[in-house]
């Protein structure tokens, strides 16, 4: 099963995802495989050093980066998992790079996007959207 936490900073996503993690596994006994994006890999590791510069390539590129995180993601870790009878519990998927990166001016269309990364990644079962007001979530 594969179970997606999405919403804006600030909401929780990591928060629910860490104790429903630790529920399933302790409660459940169901072994479960506990991943965010961007990821610790070559391409996470590219998004989030030009998130903390500053300095964002153009959006194109952006959203390839992101693809090509996630493919390396759903090819050594997702896919896997699920093959195995494990549970999933992720902290963001397509559906946040369908919503963030294609906000920006000369982006790639949301459902370009979408389709995209529905030729390679698999649906969740569940996606959980978490919302709470700004001031909130910026608290």
């Amino acid at each position: 099963m594969l179970i997606v936490f999405e919403g804006a900073d600030g909401v929780g996503k990591t928060t629910h995802a860490d104790r429903l993690a630790a529920r399933l596994t302790q409660t459940c006994r169901r072994e479960v495989v506990r991943l965010s994006e961007p990821t610790g890999g070559v391409w996470g590791r590219k998004i989030r050093e030009a998130a903390r510069s500053g300095t964002r390539p153009a959006p194109a590129e952006e959203v390839r980066w992101f693809t090509e995180d996630r493919r390396e993601d759903v090819t050594r870790n997702i896919r896997p998992a699920l093959e195995a009878g494990k549970v999933v519990v992720l902290d963001r998927y397509f559906y946040s790079t369908a919503a963030y990166q294609s906000a920006r001016a000369n982006a790639p269309r949301r459902d370009v996007i979408l389709a995209e990364n529905r030729a390679f990644a698999p649906e969740p079962d569940l996606c959980l959207l978490l919302t709470v007001p700004a001031e909130e979530a910026q608290r």
